[in-house]
């Protein structure tokens, strides 16, 4: 069923995998406990995600030869989203992109970090602190800072991850926590 979450495999990483991973882990995630490394393989709504799990829990996404931090770990580990390029955003942008929608520069209030298009942001709601998407930026960072208050309009940042989307979903499941 396409609505389903399946963990189709989860085993410790090999040694020859530790060596390609744990430098990319520690690059995106310090915080993460790299003394128990695992790659799960999930189905959900019908896309296989391979997943890194340290010390228990669901940590970065393997996207290419990379590594992306998972929304769900920055959450759980908000400090660790501070070493990561982030958008502050105002409660209603907030609301918008936990709601699948993409981030529009009128909801921006700061920029934390620099980036260049393409690069991985986090979203951070501005009275909370907490992340709430991460997604790839449209812009630069010195364009979207320029554009802050200014009531330019268009979209900063594409979301990728959000909290209940079919990847936070496969996190719970593989979540030991």
């Amino acid at each position: 069923m396409a609505g389903e979450i399946r963990v189709k495999s989860r085993h410790p990483l090999s040694k020859k995998e530790k060596r390609r991973l744990l430098p990319l882990l520690r690059k995106i995630l310090a915080e993460a406990d790299d003394t128990k490394l695992e790659i799960a393989r999930v189905e959900a709504h019908g896309r296989i995600y391979e997943i890194l799990i340290a010390g228990g829990e669901p940590a970065a996404l393997l996207v290419g030869d990379g590594l992306e931090p998972l929304l769900y770990f920055l959450v759980r580990n908000r400090s660790a989203a501070e070493s990561l390029p982030r958008v502050v955003v105002d409660r209603g942008a907030s609301k918008a992109v936990t709601r699948g929608a993409n981030l529009m520069l009128p909801g921006i209030r700061a920029v934390e970090g620099s980036f260049d298009v393409g690069d991985l942001v986090v979203i951070v709601d501005e009275p909370t602190g907490m992340p709430v998407a991460v997604g790839r930026a449209l812009l630069p960072s010195s364009e979207v800072v320029e554009s802050v208050g200014t009531g330019r309009k268009g979209v900063a940042v594409k979301v990728t991850q959000r909290p209940g989307d079919a990847l936070w979903r496969a996190c719970e499941a593989l979540s030991t926590r």
